[in-house]
């Protein structure tokens, strides 16, 4: 599965859905792919990474969000 942008947004807007946020996808490849931010991009939540770990890293947020303890 090719890890595009529009899966990396649907996975942040379960994200921002579940937890109540406001965070934003950006995407810059001269500077080495993507990173979350708030307020507007003026603050970095993590720090850049290629498509298919932001995908992980998502994943495992979504996960971490969703389990019933």
């Amino acid at each position: 599965m090719k890890i595009t942008k529009k899966v990396l947004q649907a996975q942040l807007n379960q994200l921002n859905k579940t937890t109540g946020r406001d965070y934003e996808l950006d995407h810059a490849a001269c500077y080495g792919g993507y990173c979350l931010t708030a307020n507007n991009g003026s603050s970095h939540l993590i720090g850049r990474m290629a498509a298919n770990k932001m995908h992980a890293y998502l994943m495992g947020a979504l996960d971490w969000v969703s389990h019933d303890v």
